[in-house]
């Protein structure tokens, strides 16, 4: 019982802190691209195709 239990803490704790670390990056990048493209959805209901 006490291996399994040790095995998932360790795991936990590894993807906890790699996916921290990652995460907040990621959601600075996440917000600032989430806006250009929501507007950018709004102007444009083509996906954004337009390069003019």
């Amino acid at each position: 019982m006490p291996k399994p239990d040790h095995s998932q803490g360790i795991t936990t704790t590894s993807s906890l802190g790699s996916q921290t670390g990652s995460e907040e990056e990621i959601v600075e990048l996440t917000d600032e691209e989430k806006a250009a493209v929501m507007k950018s959805f709004a102007d444009d209901p083509t996906d954004g195709e337009e390069d003019e």
